[in-house]
Parts: C-alpha cells; sequence; structure tokens
C-alpha cells in the first residue's frame, strides 16, 4: 500500500496534481518514511487564494523541524494556531519546540496550553490528539525539572480534561499512567504515603504480572 502511494507521489511531483493531492500525498508520504517527498510535495502546494492555510503552516513546521530550523517552524505553528484556534497538534507540537528552551519559555508554554484548553472545540474538529495531551506534555516537563508541585497541578488538569468515558469506561492505560505521574510528583514532594497509595491503587487494577513490573519500574518510590 505504502510502496502504490510513493510511485503515486512520484508521480504526481512528475505531471502536476491539485492542492488536495498534494497535501495527501505528502502526509502518506511521511508515513511511510519519505521526508524527502514529504518536503518536496507541500512545495507545490499553492497557499495563493486558499482561505485557511492552517493545516499548511502546521505541516511546515514540521519539515522545517526536521530540517534544524526552530525559528521557522515557531512561525508557522504561531500562525497554524492563529488560523485553527481549536486544534491541539498545532499548539502541542509548539510547546514541544519551546520546551527545548523550558526556562525561558515557561509562561509562552503554559499560556499555550491554557489557550488552546479554552479554544479546543470538538463540534468543529476531531484530533488525534486532545486537551488532555497538552496538559500531560507540560506536567513532565515540569517533571524532568523537579518542580514537583507544578508537575502535580499539571497532571491532575490531564485528567480532569480525560471524558466522562475515559475516566470510566474506556481503556485504563491512559488514566493510570496520568495518575502515575501524579504519583511520582507526590513522592518529589516528600509525600510518599500518598504517592504509594495512588500506586497501590493502579496496581488493583492491572491485569498481569508485566503490566504490575513495569508499573513499579517507573515509579520513583519503589524500593
Amino acid at each position: 500500500m505504502r510502496k502504490k502511494a510513493v510511485k503515486k507521489a512520484k508521480a504526481v511531483l512528475k505531471k502536476g496534481g491539485s492542492n488536495e493531492d498534494f497535501m495527501v500525498l505528502a502526509v502518506v508520504s511521511k508515513t511511510a518514511g519519505r521526508s524527502d517527498l514529504f518536503e518536496r510535495l507541500l512545495k507545490k502546494v499553492s497557499v495563493k487564494g486558499m482561505a485557511d492555510t492552517g493545516y499548511v503552516d502546521y505541516l511546515m513546521a514540521v519539515v522545517n523541524i526536521e530540517k534544524g530550523n526552530s525559528a521557522a517552524a515557531k512561525n508557522f505553528l504561531h500562525r497554524s494556531q492563529r488560523l485553527n484556534p481549536y486544534a491541539v497538534e498545532p499548539a502541542l507540537l509548539l510547546i514541544n519546540v519551546l520546551g527545548a528552551g523550558f526556562a525561558a519559555n515557561e509562561e509562552e508554554i503554559k499560556n499555550i496550553v491554557e489557550r488552546a484548553s479554552n479554544d479546543f472545540d470538538s463540534d468543529k474538529y476531531t484530533p488525534s490528539y486532545s486537551v488532555v495531551s497538552l496538559h500531560y506534555r507540560l506536567a513532565t516537563m515540569y517533571l524532568l525539572r523537579k518542580n514537583y508541585p507544578m508537575a502535580e497541578a499539571s497532571y491532575k488538569m490531564a485528567y480532569d480534561a480525560l471524558s466522562l468515558i475515559q475516566k470510566h469506561f474506556g481503556s485504563s492505560s491512559i488514566r493510570h499512567t496520568i495518575r502515575l505521574g501524579i504519583a511520582n510528583s507526590a513522592y518529589g514532594q516528600g509525600d510518599k504515603a500518598r504517592a504509594d497509595k495512588i500506586v497501590d491503587e493502579i496496581l488493583a487494577d492491572l491485569k498481569t504480572d508485566e503490566e504490575r513490573a513495569h508499573l513499579r519500574s517507573q515509579y520513583a518510590g519503589s524500593s
């Protein structure tokens, strides 16, 4: 399937096609590991007269990140966010780019997460990532920098952003992952009793010894 898509991409580059052809085949080429075709196809997209370039801007940001041009990537992502404020992906990618300089960009990252959370509209957009991802990524940035109170607050916001189905009926893995983050944050603050209690609750919900062993390996308080 991917070989056929790559072949089609090369043919479109040679013979020409519509903006839709270029964009769809660019994404397929990227998935197939052909970043060279990804960039070449995107450069064929004509944004002249295009009412909304938000998705193209997002894809061009990916191109520039791969080339190590973070400044250009940030410009594309800011524009993508401005045009499609209800989309999560540009915000998530932008905070990942800014996270490389977290100390200098902390306030901007927090503002992006807050704004994206407020602007997200599931009626307009069904994302591959959710608002949960934004809070979780920020929480992880704080945890890595040992800012445990802010990490815990962000993990709790990620948990609160879960849908009713995700909290009670869907796959438990995302709930467990977020609650483990809360436990590690509590442990980092010296509250081992509370952290242990959270981990014990997760362990009780796991089905296999392999899952339990993996969880213990990820818990900072494991002896």
